[in-house]
C-alpha cells in the first residue's frame, strides 16, 4: 500500500465522521429549542379557580368539568368549560362543596 491510498482512505473516513457529527449536532440542537419551547408553553397559566383553602389532594377531569379533593376536607365541582369556576356553593368558584368523609383505618 501507498502512503497516498492510506491518507485518502483516512480522509474519506475523517469526512465520514465529521459528516455524522454535524447532523447529530443539528439534531441536537433541534430537539433542545423544540423542549424549551414547549416547557415554556406549559408554564403559561391559562385559568386559575380559587376556593380550596388549603393544598389540593387529588383531581379528576371529564369533558368540561374538574372536581377537585383538597386537604380542607371539601370537595368541589368546577365547570372549566371557559376556564372559569362555576359559581355559586358556599364560597367563591364553588359548587356544592362538601366535607369529605373522615378516613378510617
Amino acid at each position: 500500500m501507498r502512503i497516498s491510498t492510506i491518507a485518502f482512505a483516512n480522509l474519506k473516513r475523517r469526512k465520514g465522521k465529521a459528516i455524522f457529527l454535524t447532523i447529530g449536532i443539528a439534531i441536537g440542537v433541534g430537539t433542545a429549542v423544540a423542549l424549551l419551547s414547549l416547557s415554556t408553553s406549559i408554564k403559561e397559566e391559562i385559568g386559575c379557580l380559587r376556593g380550596h383553602t388549603g393544598s389540593v389532594a387529588a383531581l379528576e377531569c371529564k369533558d368540561k368539568v374538574l372536581v377537585s379533593a383538597g386537604y380542607d376536607t371539601t370537595v368541589r365541582v368546577w365547570d372549566v368549560g371557559d376556564q372559569v369556576a362555576a359559581g355559586g356553593g358556599a364560597g367563591p368558584g364553588r359548587v356544592g362543596a362538601r366535607p369529605a368523609e373522615p378516613r378510617t383505618r
